[in-house]
């Protein structure tokens, strides 16, 4: 074989190759493409209300929105405007809304997205309270909510700020995880 052709056969395989490595780009392309399309809602809500039953008949946590999409390539429900009630056997329920909610999980998993305010009347045995925060991860059916976020607690003229909490909503015990300070109002006697 002279010169010229291993220069030929040269060419050939860099062209081989480089035919390769396009056609294995274009498939990669084609796959996002076609994973980018299939991402649409197959159902929409308006105007919403989704109550979650226990065993014996009795409203757990309601779920109410301005609108919810379902999307059926990864189960997951997006909802604006989302409003959380968690019921309690004779106390009042906690009430959380925010910006947005993303239901995932097969509806084990809630998160709030944006700013999100929690509220609590007062009862016979617990002062009403206030929480603020951002971004709250709920696992609905353990009554369970947490955020890495700061938070402002309100209640009854005190203030408590921390970075991170953990909410058991059936308990009313909250665990505030880091920089906890605090601003009490005195009592009149």
């Amino acid at each position: 074989m002279g010169n010229t052709q291993y220069i030929l056969l040269g060419v050939i395989v860099v062209i081989a190759v480089l035919s390769w490595r396009l056609l294995n780009v274009a498939e990669i392309d084609e796959a996002r493409r076609q994973a980018a399309v299939h991402h649409i809602p197959d159902f929409y809500l308006d105007d919403f209300t989704a109550t979650n039953m226990d065993a014996a008949g009795q409203p757990r946590y309601r779920l109410q929105g301005q609108h919810l999409e379902h999307y059926p390539d990864d189960g997951r429900k997006t909802v604006t405007d989302p409003r959380m009630t968690w019921f309690r056997p004779d106390l009042p329920p906690w009430i959380a809304t925010a910006d947005q909610a993303v239901i995932t999980q097969n509806d084990t998993l809630v998160e709030l997205n944006g700013q999100v305010t929690m509220h609590r009347d007062a009862s016979a045995q617990e002062r009403a309270l206030t929480l603020v925060t951002r971004d709250l991860r709920i696992e609905p059916q353990r009554q369970y909510a947490e955020t890495r976020a700061d938070v402002l607690i309100s209640s009854a003229g005190d203030q408590v700020r921390a970075t991170g909490m953990q909410v058991y909503l059936k308990e009313g015990r909250i665990d505030l995880l880091a920089n906890v300070r605090g601003t009490y109002a005195p009592t009149h006697r």
